[in-house]
C-alpha cells in the first residue's frame, strides 16, 4: 500500500548530464550542490546546471574504491568560504582531508591546507570511507574505512575502522572517549566499525553514536 501510494507522489528527473563516476554530493549554505567525482574533479550544479568548469580537479588514485570520496562545509562557510574534501593520494599512500577556500565557484589556487594525512593504505583499494559531516557542536566528524583488514576497527592506534571527531584545524577534539594516547586514539570519537562512505544521514552524523 505504501508503495503504491509513493510511486503516486515521487517522480525521477533528470536534471544533469555527463558526471563520471559520481561518489558523493552535498549542498553548501547558499544552495549550491556539489558533486565529487571519484576522478577527482569536483562540480557544482548551480541554478538548474551543471558547470562546465570544475570547483577543483584533485589528482588522486582512484583505483578501486579509492578518489574524490568526502565533502563537508564549514560551519562558517557563508563568511570563510572553506570546504573540506576527503580523497586517496595520486601515490595510493593514504587517504587525506584538506581544507579549500573557495572564490566563487571556483577554488582558490594553492589554497589547500593539509588537515590530517589519516594511516598509510594497503595494496587493498576498498573501504576507504569519506563521510564527512560538521555536527551542532562545531566539531568535523570523519567516517574512515578498515582498509578491507577486519582487525583494524578494534584497533585503537588506527584511523582504519573509526568515526572520527576533531577539530577543524585536524586536531583532537576534546570531549573525546579517549583523551591519552596516540593522536588516533584521541581522534577517535566510535569504533568498531567497516566502511563509512556515503553522508546518508538526515541528521548530522554524531546523532548516530
Amino acid at each position: 500500500m505504501i508503495a503504491r501510494m509513493l510511486s503516486k507522489v515521487l517522480n525521477q528527473v533528470q536534471v544533469a548530464t555527463g558526471l563520471v563516476a559520481p561518489t558523493i554530493m552535498a549542498q553548501s549554505p547558499d544552495g549550491r550542490i556539489f558533486i565529487a567525482e571519484q576522478n577527482g574533479a569536483l562540480k557544482i550544479f548551480k541554478n538548474g546546471a551543471l558547470l562546465s568548469t570544475p570547483f577543483v580537479s584533485l589528482s588522486v588514485d582512484d583505483n578501486g574504491e579509492r578518489g574524490l570520496l568526502g565533502i563537508a562545509f564549514d560551519p562558517a562557510f557563508n563568511s570563510n568560504q572553506y570546504i573540506y574534501l576527503y580523497y586517496t593520494l595520486s601515490s595510493g599512500s593514504n587517504n587525506r582531508i584538506s581544507r579549500f577556500t573557495a572564490n566563487g565557484d571556483v577554488v582558490v589556487p594553492g589554497s589547500e591546507v593539509v588537515i590530517l594525512n589519516l594511516d598509510p593504505l594497503t595494496s587493498a583499494t576498498n573501504h576507504n570511507g569519506g563521510t564527512m559531516q560538521f555536527g551542532p557542536d562545531g566539531k568535523l566528524y570523519v567516517g574512515v574505512g578498515d582498509n578491507a583488514n577486519s582487525n583494524n576497527p578494534q584497533d585503537l592506534d588506527t584511523y582504519h575502522g573509526k568515526v572520527l571527531r576533531i577539530n577543524s584545524d585536524g586536531t583532537p577534539a576534546s570531549g573525546n572517549p579517549f583523551s591519552t594516547g596516540s593522536l588516533q586514539r584521541r581522534s577517535i570519537w566510535s569504533y568498531g566499525l567497516r566502511n563509512l562512505i556515503r553522508s546518508h544521514f538526515s541528521q548530522p552524523l554524531a546523532n548516530y553514536l
